[in-house]
């Protein structure tokens, strides 16, 4: 199978209707060789404000894939959102099974930094690993020799619906020989692994380069009172604004926030949003927690956290999210789910965060600002308490100073916003879940 060839000057992206079609970075087009403007086909259905990206795969003909599977499907499937068409990636629950294609093309992450995996997670697993790995290699067919791999770590094993993953290009790992992005990759694969534990569900819509201008949120959960006393007043000495998420019933009880600090926390410009004592799983509680924040006159609750970032395993998130969509809120957040959010792709119901706890350090935090960079996504981060040392709820007040001095280093040379979580939602013209 003959592909298309990407440069790194005029991305030159995947065939689209049977045409070669390239990506005008000064009008942010992507034009075909007679000139037409065809950016309206790789509308992903959101909104005109949010930047459409140069497409390398989209995933709508089955035809250009080789196809292998041992137990688990690799086919086409409607439901697409770069075409029509998709494909899908299913295995049943059980060890030993798999499905994958390969497909010819050429193309060179020389020149970029990483790529973006669009996908939709319709089983959200218990497994500790997510079960899929990306391959390329210079020879057609993968061929053995100076092969790459991606394997999907732990950290995005609680992806629920539609995801961009960033994929850093220094991420990949070497499978045989001594592969180098300097050279042109020739083919490329995608294969889903099955689990003992899991069902697999996956749709692939589409591999996306670039981003838009990078962004870092800062978020709090259940309004613990360094959250106020640490976490408001020192970013306040460096300008960068907050996301809390609170619990109504908490406000004014022992080691919390009082209704003041929150007053004046909202007064600085930073967002107050909603959140729970327990899961939303059982979805008569958000409609209650709402309304009892919202009798407090502190917060709209147009976005929201999920306590405990639980909303449920293999299909229960959608029952969960359909209630939070009934509920009006705008945007809710995960946790521990670890990537960038891409605006426009990612669910806004279901956005990833990195934790500011003992599971991330200092290095890994500012790890994370600068995925932000490379990517064009945006990093939330989440906290609950700040002190000398770190547990599962708390992080270090010196690591979070640090983290913040870094983050603003980044603001003032204008490598990336600062925002609150409904500034960054406020870039969505529409809404599409």
């Amino acid at each position: 199978m003959a592909g298309a060839t990407l440069t790194g000057a005029g991305w030159l992206v995947d065939e689209i209707d049977r045409q070669l079609v390239q990506y005008d970075a000064e009008t942010q087009s992507l034009v075909s060789a007679d000139g037409t403007n065809l950016s309206a086909t790789f509308a992903p259905q959101w909104t005109a404000n949010v930047q459409r990206l140069p497409v390398f795969e989209n995933f709508g003909r089955i035809s250009e894939f080789t196809v292998a599977t041992s137990g688990a499907t690799f086919a086409a499937a409607s439901g697409g959102v770069l075409q029509s068409n998709c494909i899908k990636m299913t295995s049943a629950v059980g060890a030993g099974s798999n499905a994958s294609g390969t497909k010819n093309i050429t193309f060179n992450q020389n020149t970029v930094d990483g790529m973006w995996v669009y996908m939709r997670t319709n089983i959200r697993t218990s497994a500790s690993v997510p079960g899929v790995t990306l391959y390329a290699g210079p020879l057609a067919d993968l061929g053995s020799g100076n092969r790459w791999q991606y394997a999907f770590p732990s950290t995005l094993s609680g992806l629920a619906s539609e995801q961009a993953v960033w994929i850093p290009k220094a991420s990949w790992t070497v499978v045989d020989g001594s592969p180098s992005w300097a050279s042109n990759m020739l083919s490329y694969r995608v294969r889903v692994d099955s689990n003992a534990a899991d069902a697999r569900d996956i749709d692939l819509l589409g591999i996306l380069w670039g981003g838009a201008k990078p962004a870092v949120i800062i978020t709090f959960d259940d309004g613990w009172d360094t959250s106020y006393s640490v976490g408001w007043v020192e970013a306040q000495k460096r300008g960068i604004p907050l996301t809390h998420y609170l619990i109504a019933e908490e406000l004014n009880t022992a080691g919390n926030i009082t209704t003041a600090q929150a007053v004046q926390m909202k007064a600085s410009g930073d967002y107050l949003g909603l959140h729970g004592a327990d899961p939303w799983k059982v979805t008569s509680r958000i409609a209650s927690d709402k309304a009892n924040l919202l009798a407090t006159g502190l917060s709209d609750c147009k976005h929201a956290s999920y306590p405990e970032g639980d909303v449920g395993l293999a299909t229960e998130w959608m029952t969960t999210k359909a209630a939070m969509q009934s509920a009006g809120v705008v945007t809710s957040r995960l946790a521990n789910v670890q990537t960038p959010a891409l605006l426009g792709y990612t669910d806004r119901l279901m956005l990833p965060s990195y934790p500011l706890s003992s599971a991330l350090n200092l290095a890994g935090a500012q790890a994370a600002v600068d995925q932000a960079i490379l990517s064009g996504g945006t990093v939330i981060f989440y906290g609950h308490k700040l002190a000398g040392s770190a547990d599962s709820l708390t992080w270090v007040t010196s690591d979070y100073i640090a983290l913040l001095d870094y983050i603003n280093q980044r603001k003032i040379t204008r490598q990336l916003d600062v925002m609150t979580i409904d500034q960054w939602a406020a870039q969505y013209a529409g809404t599409r879940s």
